[in-house]
């Protein structure tokens, strides 16, 4: 792809499609711009990281067809297989889309399993957001915006409903979920995106799904430990309790609803490719 848009000298490149699609055109306009594509695809082999080079990029515009938030991003993720695997990518505030369009069209055409899982992934976002080290007042705003509208339009999505309303709650949630864990001054992701990612790359599942396992146990454990932002949380899930273990566990039971909701794994067995032994691999890679 990079040497197909070196070839052409294309002044843009336009990604239609869910978080891979989308990441491939971002690492696409990096190899492109360095000169020699096959260099860095060496490097990371070596380093599971794409070095952007610097100057100009091509500008990428993005048509996203899931729920992941990879369009509103400056991250690009990437898998390879050439020699055994290596997961890693680019991060940098470059390769964030030039222009974005949501249309509500793309998201109905979208594959049930596949719009849920999406779905599961910007939700987590948002989740993470409100107990980042890198959060901010207007991130804590986004974010329980984000979780008001999500906590509504989920479940409705998960009962294959794609009207305008469940639409609207599930895409606008998802940009503001995104638009506080992807910034040019810090990430807020966190303990459920680190097991998550571990857990999606190499095996036959979605990072969303991935994330819907891990979740709920990755905040207990925060909860058990720190306050982990459970206020801010139990607000845009719109949960009430009385004391704040009891918010804790509010807000961890209304996760498992809202993952319920949308039909996905809650147990790493339900994972067909993984077993038991690939276990210590996973943790070390995390």
């Amino acid at each position: 792809g990079a040497e197909r848009l070196a070839a052409t000298g294309a002044d843009a490149v336009v990604a239609v499609g869910g978080g891979s699609s989308l990441d491939v055109a971002k690492v696409m306009v990096a190899l492109a711009a360095a000169g020699e594509p096959a260099t860095l695809r060496d490097d990371f082999e070596v380093t599971g990281a794409v070095a952007v080079p610097d100057g100009d990029l091509r500008p990428v515009v993005a048509a996203p067809t899931t729920l992941a938030g990879a369009d509103l991003s400056t991250i690009a993720g990437i898998t390879s297989r050439r020699d055994g695997l290596v997961r890693g990518g680019a991060h940098d505030r470059r390769l964030m889309p030039a222009a974005l369009l949501y249309d509500p069209k793309l998201f109905r055409t979208t594959p049930h399993d596949v719009l849920c899982a999406s779905a599961m992934n910007g939700f987590d976002k948002a989740v993470e957001t409100t107990y980042a080290a890198t959060a901010t007042p207007v991130t804590d705003a986004t974010a329980v915006r984000a979780l008001r509208l999500l906590s509504r339009g989920l479940p409705d999505l998960g009962a294959g409903d794609r009207d305008e309303t469940t639409i609207h709650d599930a895409v606008v949630g998802t940009v503001l979920a995104q638009y506080g864990c992807s910034r040019a001054d810090g990430l807020t992701l966190s303990l459920i995106h680190a097991f998550g990612h571990g857990v999606a790359r190499g095996y036959e599942i979605q990072q969303g799904g991935a994330h819907a396992i891990i979740a709920p146990h990755a905040l207990r454990y925060l909860f058990d430990r720190v306050d982990a932002g459970r206020d801010l949380l139990a607000k845009g899930l719109g949960v009430e309790a009385a004391t704040p273990a009891a918010t804790a566990t509010a807000v961890v039971e209304r996760v498992v609803e809202i993952r319920d909701a949308l039909g996905l794994p809650a147990r790493l067995r339900e994972i067909d490719d993984m077993s038991e032994s690939d276990l210590p691999a996973v943790a070390a890679d995390v």
